[in-house]
C-alpha cells in the first residue's frame, strides 16, 4: 500500500496548488457556493475532527486532513441555519485549526504550524472522503437531540456485544426485542409491543428481506436474516415513522447500513483491508452431541452431561474485507463464515429441572432404575442444567459488494449481496409444557439474494436533495414441521423502490422545509416445486404504494412545528391452488402532527402525534392451512402519542464531560387490530379485526461521558396493555388464538453498560448487567381445539451480567475477549414461541487485522 502514498499523494498536491492559486476562477465559485448554501446544524463542542465529520455529513463534504499533524482539540459549539463555511468557521474559531475550499464539497481541514498559521501556507493530505448523502442518515450524536423516541447502534457496539445470535445486537436498546432470537436464527423485531406483519419494518441499505414463516398453531414468525460481520449502524425509530420507508410502520423502523469503504479504508490511503476472526465455547458441534433431550418421562437421566470446558473454543466466525477509495469511485468486496454447534444452557437458577432422589418405586423394582445415573425435578423446559440444547446450530455463509460513483453533485451506489444458512430450529408445537422428550430435527436452510440502487442528487440549489432507490431481495426458504421433517421449499420475492426530495426556505417568518416522495412494493410467496406436497401454504402476490409529505418550520430559535401527510393503496391476490383464487384492495390515509420547545440549552421538550395505518400484509390477506381472511377485512390505524424530554449537556461535573438523557411517556391505541380467533363450531381460524389493542408505558436511555469512562443506561416500563375485542370488552391479557400472544413484551426491563479505557486508550474493559421482568399482561385461556392454539410460553424474571475487554496490539490488531451469562443463569428469554432455554456462560475471543 505504501507506494500508492507518494504518486497519490503527489498528484493530490499538484491538483490542491491549481485549487488554491491566487485568482483561479474555479475556486472563487467554488467557495460562493460552499458560502451560498444553508444547513440547519446543531453541533455541541465536542473534539474537533469528530464536529468537523457531522457537518461533512450534514452538508456532503468531502474533508482533507493533513496527514502528518493529527487534530486535537475541542471545537466551538455550532448552532443555527448556516454555510458549511459558516459553521467551519463558527467551530474552529480560537482553535488554531484552519480550514480551506479547494471546490464546492471538499474542504481542507489542518492544524497550521507557527510559521504555517503566519503565512497563511497550506499543506494538504491525501483525501479522505467523509461524504454525508448515501453513507447514513443516523448517528448516535442526535439522539439525545431528536424530537422523538430514537436510537442509534454503532459497529463498535456491535462488535462488542456480538452475543450468540443476531438478535443479539439490539439487547442494549429500550423497548425493543426480537422474537424467537433462540430459535430461528434472524430478527424478528419487537418495539413497544408491537411485531410482526410489517408492524416493524427492518431493511438493510433499504431493502426489506422478510418472510412469514408459518410455525403451527403457535403462529408466524417474522424473520429478517443479516449478517452482523456487514452491519455498520443501527438506526431505530420508535413509534410511528412519517418518513419515506415509514409506509406501515405504525411500531417503529429499523433501518440497517451495510459496511462501506469509509468503514475499512483509513485515513490518507486508498485500500483497506480488515481481517475478523472470533472463537466461542460453550457449544457441541451439530450431530456430535445428544439427538434427544436427556430427561426421560420418569425424570432420570440415563448418561451424565457433557458440556465443553469454559474455555474450549468449539465455535467460531471469520470474515474478510477489502475496500478502495478515490475521490470518484469506491469499491467494497467481502466474505464471511459463522459456524456455531448447539450451545448448552445454564446451570444456575429455579428454572432449571433440579437435582432429586430416586423415585420410591426404585425401592420396589431396583432393575427398572439401573440404567439411571440421576433423577430431577421437572423444571419450566425439559433441558437440565448445562444440557446441549438441541437445534440451536447455525451454519452461515455470507458475501457483499459495493461499488459507489462520486460525480461532482451526484453520487451512485451498487449493491449486492448472498446470505446462505443452515440454522436448527425446534418446532413450536415439538416444545410446548407437557413435552417429555425433545428430539434433534432437520436444519432449516435460507438462501438470500439481495440487490439495490441508490443515487442522491445535491446540486447547489437549497430546493433539491433527491433521493432516490430500486431494489430486490430473492429468498428461498425450507423450515421443519410437525415432527421434525423438512417440509417444503417456499420462495419469497420481493421489489421495491422509493424516491424523495427535501426542499429548504428561509423565510423572514423562520426557516421552512418539505420532503415529499412515494415508494412503491410488491411482493410474492409460493411453492419452489410449483405445488405444496405438504400442507398447502400461502402463495400470492402483493402490491402497495404510497405517498408522503412531511414539514418542519421553525418559526424561533426555541420553537419547532412538523407535520405530515402519507397516503397509501394496497391490492392483494389469493393464488392459491387448493382454496381457490380471490383479490382483495383497499386505502388509507394518515397525517402526523409536533412540537418542540427548547427552554434552556441543550434541554428541548418535544410532543407528537401519529395517526398512521398498516394494509394487511400478504399472509394475512390470503388463505393458509385451516385459516382464512375476513371478507371485511381492514387496515389497523394507530393513534399513537408520545411526550418527551431530552438533556444534552456538557460540562457539568468536569470541563469535558457529557450527560445525554431522553424520556418519554408513549400511548400507542392501535384501533381495528388484526388479530385471530378459532371457530370451535367450523374447526377453521379467522385473520380478523378487533376493536384496539393499547401499550402505554415510560421509556428512558441515558448516556454519560467523561476522558474515556462511559456509563449508559437503557429502561423500559409498561403501565398498560389491553386488547379489546370490542370498545366494551377490555382485557388487560392477550386473546387466545391470537398471534399477539406471544408477542407481549416483559412489563419491565433495565440494561446498564460501563465502560472504561487505560493505556492511552489501547485497553478498554466493559460490563453490562441487564435484567428482564415478567409479561405485562396475562394471557388469555384457549378455548378449545385439538391442541392448544397458541399457547403463551412461559418465563420468569432474571439477570444477566456480561464483561467485555479489548486490546489494541499495536496499530493494525485488536484483541477481544468477552464473558456472556457470567454466572451462568438457566433462562428463557420473551418472546420464544417455544421453550428453549437460553445460553449459559460463555467465553468468547476475537481478533481484527486492519490494514
Amino acid at each position: 500500500m505504501s507506494k500508492w502514498k507518494g504518486p497519490a499523494r503527489l498528484a493530490f498536491l499538484v491538483a490542491a496548488v491549481l485549487a488554491v492559486a491566487e485568482g483561479n476562477p474555479r475556486v472563487s465559485h467554488a467557495q460562493q457556493s460552499a458560502a451560498a448554501r444553508q444547513y440547519d446544524f446543531d453541533i455541541p463542542s465536542t473534539p474537533i475532527a469528530k464536529a468537523v465529520n457531522d457537518i461533512a455529513r450534514i452538508a456532503g463534504l468531502a474533508v482533507v486532513y493533513r496527514e502528518n499533524n493529527p487534530i486535537a482539540g475541542v471545537g466551538r459549539p455550532v448552532k443555527g441555519r448556516m454555510s458549511p463555511e459558516q459553521a467551519l468557521a463558527q467551530l474552529l474559531s480560537g482553535t488554531g485549526v484552519q480550514y480551506q475550499f479547494s471546490n464546492a464539497t471538499t474542504v481542507a481541514i489542518f492544524a497550521a504550524s507557527g510559521s504555517e498559521a503566519a503565512s497563511g501556507d497550506t499543506i494538504l493530505a491525501p483525501i479522505t472522503l467523509k461524504r454525508g448523502r448515501l453513507r447514513w442518515d443516523g448517528g448516535g450524536d442526535g439522539v439525545y437531540e431528536t424530537p422523538g423516541s430514537v436510537a442509534f447502534i454503532s459497529e463498535e457496539q456491535i462488535d462488542r456485544y456480538r452475543g450468540t445470535a443476531p438478535a443479539d445486537m439490539l439487547k442494549n436498546t429500550a423497548g425493543v426485542l426480537s422474537g424467537e432470537s433462540r430459535n430461528s436464527g434472524s430478527l424478528d423485531v419487537n418495539i413497544r409491543g408491537m411485531q410482526g406483519q410489517g408492524r416493524v419494518p427492518v431493511t438493510v441499505d433499504g431493502t426489506i428481506n422478510s418472510t412469514s414463516v408459518y410455525r403451527g398453531y403457535q403462529g408466524v414468525g417474522n424473520r429478517t436474516f443479516v449478517d452482523p460481520d456487514f452491519i455498520g449502524g443501527v438506526n431505530i425509530e420508535k413509534g410511528a415513522s412519517s418518513g419515506p420507508a415509514g409506509a406501515g410502520a405504525i411500531g417503529g423502523l429499523v433501518e440497517m447500513r451495510t459496511i462501506n469503504a469509509d468503514d475499512i479504508v483509513k485515513d490518507g490511503n486508498i485500500f483497506g483491508l480488515r481481517i475478523k476472526g472470533d472463537a466461542a465455547g460453550n457449544t457441541t458441534s451439530y450431530g456430535k452431541g445428544t439427538q434427544r433431550s436427556m430427561l426421560q418421562p420418569n425424570n432420570g437421566i440415563l448418561t451424565d452431561i457433557e458440556r465443553p470446558d469454559f474455555l474450549d473454543t468449539t465455535a467460531g466466525s471469520g470474515s474478510i474485507v477489502g475496500a478502495m477509495k478515490t475521490e470518484y469511485l469506491d469499491l467494497l468486496a467481502g466474505y464471511s463464515r459463522r459456524r456455531f454447534g448447539n450451545y448448552h444452557a445454564g446451570s444456575n437458577g429455579d428454572d432449571a429441572p433440579q437435582e432429586t432422589s430416586a423415585p420410591a418405586s426404585c425401592s420396589v423394582t431396583p432393575a427398572d432404575c439401573a440404567p439411571y445415573v440421576g433423577w430431577y425435578t421437572p423444571g419450566i423446559t425439559r433441558y437440565l442444567p448445562g444440557e446441549e440444547v438441541l437445534n440451536t446450530s447455525e451454519n452461515t455463509e455470507s458475501s457483499m459488494g459495493k461499488a459507489t460513483v462520486h460525480l461532482d453533485d451526484h453520487e451512485i451506489e451498487f449493491n449486492a449481496s448472498r446470505y446462505r444458512s443452515e440454522y436448527g430450529e425446534t418446532y413450536p408445537q415439538n416444545i410446548q409444557p407437557g413435552i417429555d422428550t425433545i428430539y434433534a430435527q432437520s436444519l432449516s436452510n435460507v438462501d438470500l439474494k439481495r440487490y439495490g440502487v441508490r443515487y442522491h442528487y445535491d446540486p447547489e440549489s437549497e430546493l433539491v436533495d433527491l433521493r432516490a432507490s430500486v431494489w430486490k431481495t430473492d429468498l428461498v426458504e425450507q423450515t421443519p414441521i410437525s415432527g421434525g421433517y423438512l417440509g417444503d421449499v417456499k420462495w419469497v420475492k420481493t421489489t421495491g423502490a422509493d424516491i424523495s426530495n427535501i426542499s429548504r426556505f428561509a423565510t423572514s417568518f423562520g426557516d421552512l422545509s418539505f420532503q415529499y416522495g412515494g415508494a412503491y412494493l410488491e411482493e410474492a410467496t409460493g411453492p419452489e416445486e410449483e405445488i405444496w406436497n405438504g400442507i398447502p401454504s400461502r402463495e400470492g402476490e402483493r402490491t402497495e404504494k404510497s405517498l408522503f409529505i412531511r414539514a418542519n418550520w421553525k418559526p424561533l430559535d426555541w420553537l419547532a412545528l412538523d407535520g405530515g401527510l402519507r397516503y397509501q393503496s394496497y391490492e392483494i391476490a389469493d393464488l392459491s391452488q387448493f382454496y381457490g383464487q380471490s383479490q382483495r384492495d383497499g386505502t388509507t390515509d394518515g397525517f402526523n402532527l409536533g412540537v418542540t420547545v427548547e427552554p434552556f440549552q441543550g434541554i428541548s421538550v418535544f410532543g407528537r402525534y401519529f395517526d398512521a395505518s398498516r394494509l394487511p400484509s400478504l399472509m394475512e390477506g390470503t388463505r393458509g392451512f385451516l385459516l382464512s381472511a375476513d371478507p371485511g377485512l381492514g387496515p389497523e390505524t394507530a393513534h399513537n402519542f408520545e411526550l418527551g424530554v431530552n438533556v444534552n449537556r456538557q460540562g457539568l461535573l468536569t470541563s469535558d464531560d457529557r450527560l445525554g438523557v431522553k424520556l418519554a411517556y408513549f400511548h400507542n391505541d392501535i384501533h381495528d387490530y388484526i388479530s385471530r380467533r378459532y371457530n370451535t363450531s367450523t374447526f377453521s381460524m379467522r385473520i380478523y379485526n378487533i376493536d384496539r389493542a393499547k401499550f402505554e408505558g415510560l421509556e428512558l436511555s441515558a448516556h454519560y461521558e467523561t476522558g474515556t469512562f462511559t456509563a449508559d443506561l437503557s429502561a423500559n416500563y409498561y403501565t398498560n396493555v389491553e386488547f379489546c375485542r370490542t370498545a366494551d370488552t377490555c382485557v388487560d391479557s392477550s386473546l387466545a388464538a391470537d398471534y399477539a400472544t406471544n408477542q407481549v413484551p416483559p412489563e419491565y426491563s433495565l440494561v446498564a453498560t460501563l465502560s472504561k479505557s487505560f493505556f492511552d486508550e489501547k485497553l478498554t474493559v466493559s460490563g453490562r448487567i441487564s435484567h428482564i421482568g415478567p409479561r405485562a399482561a396475562d394471557a388469555e385461556t384457549p378455548g378449545g381445539g385439538g391442541s392448544s392454539f397458541i399457547r403463551a410460553m412461559p418465563w420468569n424474571p432474571y439477570t444477566l451480567i456480561d464483561v467485555f475487554a479489548s486490546y489494541k496490539v499495536g496499530d493494525h490488531m485488536t484483541l477481544d475477549l468477552g464473558i456472556e451469562n457470567l454466572t451462568d443463569v438457566y433462562y428463557i428469554e420473551p418472546l420464544s414461541f417455544g421453550l428453549v432455554p437460553s445460553p449459559g456462560r460463555t467465553f468468547k475471543l476475537g481478533l481484527t487485522a486492519t490494514f
